[in-house]
């Protein structure tokens, strides 16, 4: 489960520990694997390490992803092998994919690595002949489906677009008994998910919770609105432009721009009896899988994508794969015919141009390559701007490095809440800001057995405190120090003393 706070001795139970229930538990699950198989506790390093090997999975497997898509069309070796370069490139160089992937493990980063899964494992299904090899991919992918509905809602989205995708094609059977099977059978994954984290939330009291989180990241509850009104500005010129550069925006929303004038193309054509390329629609589907589920969680989940910079980076798949390779490939087989007979006229030998065709087109792939590369190459200094000041942290370090379960910390000036957790994450310890011992003990009272109140203080920053407080300071049975870094450590029995000293007075 996702708790806000660390076990400690002032929790008597998980529920104290407080319950973030706004999304299933899923990215606790890689994390929560690896110590168990290492058996060592979670740590920063342990989440930086896993994240270096999530980020370049993404990237091997969208290069996977393009590569035995274009070999389904037939594009050939060579042509497929340089337009797999281009996602590799701008995924793992991209300012805000570098910054986010090194930086950050939460469910929006969670959720790229079986994104890219599934949709790599939709393509490969594409090609597979087998009837055992594509029960195998199947299972794959419900496999993938099932986590991902408990890592991230960006799941539902991709999910739906993957079935509409499937309906559209004709993939879910021809009859309403084989169309029903077949899609029970889709979506007993995403079922299976959502109700296990139905059962905790539950059993954690949560309900309550998610829908008000519900509310309030949609910006249809108190305080979601301000965000939502503004979404443009903070989402698309703040958050995406700051991450990969105002060209990013441009892209994105030319590339959607282009899906539409695609879907409206082909149905025109539909409509006056015309053919249309099965290669085309394969890409056609492709963007769409890729691109509508970003656009339908952002602007759907308004205040969350406004508030968390970090929500851009599923669009880190979109810019590595829809702009330089998709829509110019779907351009390429939609007018296919024209380009020929462009290439073809006043020519009297055809096979001599044919071959002139191909090495234009491998240009073409090289140019594709060279504009990518420069786009990265142009954004790339604005992943120092995405560090502004050095984070610290070296007195949750220090809490952390000399605390124990039974440590119960304070400070007269200075707090480690639940939320954000960057300093949790380092001390595993809240400290609470107290002004007399009365607040102190409202915290400890509870506590069955043993505890020791800790003072956290930093040398020189404040010498004057409240009579009580010095008390309970000299009272300290150990003192523990780090360069300006104070910790006086009280026992139960000194501080109780202590307290009903104060109390008396």
């Amino acid at each position: 489960g996702m708790f806000t706070t660390p076990d400690s001795i002032e929790f008597p139970d998980l529920l104290s520990r407080g319950v973030y229930a706004s999304y299933p538990p899923g990215a606790v699950l890689p994390i929560y694997t690896i110590s168990m198989i290492t058996r060592l506790e979670p740590s920063v390093a342990m989440i930086n390490g896993y994240n270096l090997l999530n980020h370049f999975l993404i990237a091997f497997l969208l290069a996977l992803t393009v590569f035995f898509f274009l070999l389904q069309l037939r594009c050939g070796y060579l042509i497929a092998f340089f337009l797999a370069l281009i996602p590799v490139l701008l995924e793992l160089l991209m300012p805000a994919t570098l910054y986010w992937h090194q930086n950050v493990f939460f469910v929006d980063v969670a959720a790229i690595l079986p994104f890219v899964s599934f949709v790599f494992l939709e393509v490969i299904r594409g090609s597979v002949k087998s009837k055992k090899a594509r029960y195998s991919v199947n299972i794959l992918q419900a496999l993938v489906l099932f986590y991902g509905i408990m890592t991230d809602w960006l799941f539902i989205f991709i999910a739906l677009v993957v079935y509409a995708t499937r309906i559209l094609n004709k993939e879910m059977g021809t009859d309403l008994i084989s169309f029903a099977k077949r899609s029970v059978i889709y979506w007993l994954p995403a079922a299976a998910a959502l109700s296990l984290f139905a059962i905790q939330l539950f059993l954690v009291r949560g309900w309550g919770q998610i829908y008000d989180k519900f509310l309030f990241r949609s910006g249809l509850g108190e305080g979601g609105v301000e965000h939502a009104q503004s979404f443009f500005d903070a989402f698309w010129k703040g958050h995406v432009a700051e991450g990969y550069g105002y060209v990013a925006v441009f892209l994105i929303w030319g590339s959607l721009l282009i899906f539409v004038f695609a879907l409206a193309y082909t149905a025109y054509r539909h409509l006056r009896k015309r053919n249309v390329c099965l290669k085309e629609k394969k890409v056609t589907s492709l963007i769409a899988i890729i691109l509508i589920p970003c656009i339908l969680q952002v602007y759907i989940f308004n205040n969350h994508s406004a508030i968390h910079s970090f929500s851009t980076l599923k669009f880190s798949i979109v810019l590595a794969t829809v702009p330089f390779v998709l829509i110019p490939l779907w351009f390429y087989f939609a007018f296919r015919e024209r380009i020929e007979r462009f290439f073809n006229r006043n020519e009297e030998n055809g096979a001599v141009m044919q071959g002139k065709g191909k090495r234009l087109l491998l240009l073409a792939v090289l140019c594709l390559l060279f504009l990518a590369t420069f786009f990265v190459a142009y954004q790339s200094p604005r992943f120092l701007d995405l560090f502004p000041y050095s984070a610290g942290y070296d007195d949750a370090r220090f809490i952390g490095n000399n605390t124990q379960y039974e440590d119960v910390v304070f400070s007269p000036y200075y707090e480690i809440p639940a939320i954000p957790p960057q300093s949790l994450a380092l001390s595993m310890k809240r400290v609470y800001m107290f002004s007399s011992l009365e607040e102190i003990s409202r915290v400890v009272r509870d506590i069955d057995g043993d505890y020791n109140v800790n003072v956290f203080i930093v040398e020189g920053f404040q010498d004057d405190y409240d009579a009580d407080i010095l008390h309970l300071i000299q009272s300290a049975g150990e003192v523990r120090k780090d360069g300006e870094f104070l910790l006086y450590v009280i026992d139960k029995d000194d501080f109780l003393e202590a307290y009903e000293s104060s109390v008396s007075v």
